[in-house]
């Protein structure tokens, strides 16, 4: 099956690059993207960029993708689970969840 039959690249109000596609069911898709050279369009992803870069791609040299991806995942768990988020208070979700399920 194919997702897309056609295709039209277009500017919003000067922000955004669009792509109109055709996907399943015969769906009209509207898919955003930023345009280059202006990461502030999307700052979560740039900030997220910056931080696996700075922590992981920086400071070690890889033998294999096996090793990248496990270092990776890795990664990807201390960073959702164990790292402090602002958020909650400067606590990491894990203990979040621990003080409020002592509170309930």
């Amino acid at each position: 099956m194919a997702i897309q039959k056609k295709s039209e690249v277009t500017m919003v109000r000067n922000l955004f690059l669009t792509k109109s596609v055709i996907g399943p069911f015969n769906i009209r898709l509207l898919v955003f993207f930023i345009q280059p050279g202006k990461p502030a369009q999307n700052a979560f992803i740039e900030r997220l960029n910056r931080t696996f870069r700075e922590d992981i791609l920086d400071d070690y040299l890889f033998n294999s993708i096996s090793e990248i991806q496990d270092m990776a995942f890795d990664w990807m768990e201390m960073y959702n689970s164990d790292r402090p988020h602002e958020s909650l208070g400067n606590l990491s979700p894990h203990q979040y969840a621990l003080t409020v399920s002592s509170d309930a």
